[in-house]
């Protein structure tokens, strides 16, 4: 992201000066006027943290850097913009279609599981939508599988919380048999890459997801996912799609096509040779 995490961009200038090449790889949407630390509606001691942070210095590096990868094409466009070039890419984040696999066999569940995975930081975009499940689970039977860092409890549901680990991460995804990725509708989502709706699709289930973002560069609405436009949406999108276990089926292989075909390790290989090149 910078040189030097703090103060005006000295270290990134001389950085540019005796760097040769320079590729500038950025995740999220460090450029926007809505902070991270607004978006995650973090603490007073985090945002006098980001304060600190100056946007200046990503813009800086931005205009200097040969190439400019990014994590979605909004962000691209608003790079290229700054620089008054062409030279950002958008590159989708991608996961090792080898290892993230759909489980190999039908499974005989009491209940289907609904299931989101993430960290303390990203929790604030699980209560989105908490009240439409607590809703739901008055008229469907299903399991929520939260797979984070962090310990919960709702008695409104059926709720099971599972720390996350590398060891497990993958059997515990296809534990899910749909995917949550909720997110708030601002600026600074834009830019988000939808890495976790992309874990939900690698496994070969259906993501119901939020359509902001990079997740609608992703997703084709009703064939290899689901998109919610409001949070009115959601109760209904998710009832539908747990009273069709076909729909499940096909969107989730449909699903997993579209990861191995877009955005596996081997899919995107040009693209970063390109970038290097």
């Amino acid at each position: 992201m910078n040189v030097f995490p703090f103060g005006p961009a000295i270290l990134e200038r001389l950085y540019g000066i005796i760097s040769r090449r320079i590729i500038y790889d950025i995740e999220d949407n460090i450029i926007s006027d809505e902070s991270y630390e607004q978006t995650y509606n973090l603490s007073n001691k985090r945002k006098t943290i980001g304060f600190l942070k100056s946007k200046k210095k990503y813009e800086y590096l931005i205009k200097i850097s040969d190439v400019v990868i990014t994590s979605s094409p909004v962000l691209s466009e608003r790079c290229n913009e700054l620089s008054g070039s062409d030279k950002s890419i958008f590159i989708p984040s991608t996961l090792n279609e080898k290892r993230f696999l759909p489980r190999t066999s039908s499974v005989n569940k009491e209940k289907l599981t609904i299931g989101w995975t993430g960290t303390f930081s990203t929790k604030p975009f699980l209560e989105i939508v908490i009240p439409s499940l607590e809703a739901l689970y008055k008229e469907r039977d299903f399991k929520m599988k939260v797979i984070g860092n962090f310990e919960m409890e709702n008695p409104a549901l059926d709720l099971e919380v599972t720390q996350w680990s590398e060891e497990n991460e993958v059997r515990d995804l296809q534990d899910i048999d749909i995917g949550l990725y909720p997110l708030p509708v601002n600026d600074w989502v834009s830019g988000k890459d939808g890495l976790k709706a992309m874990q939900y699709m690698s496994i070969g289930i259906p993501a119901v997801c939020t359509a902001v973002g990079n997740v609608l560069n992703i997703i084709d609405d009703g064939v290899d996912g689901i998109l919610v436009l409001e949070e009115s949406e959601w109760k209904e999108k998710l009832k539908d799609i747990i009273d069709d276990e076909m729909k499940r089926k096909i969107i989730g292989e449909n699903a997993r096509k579209t990861f191995l075909s877009k955005f596996s390790k081997k899919s995107i290989t040009k693209l970063y040779l390109k970038a290097l090149g």
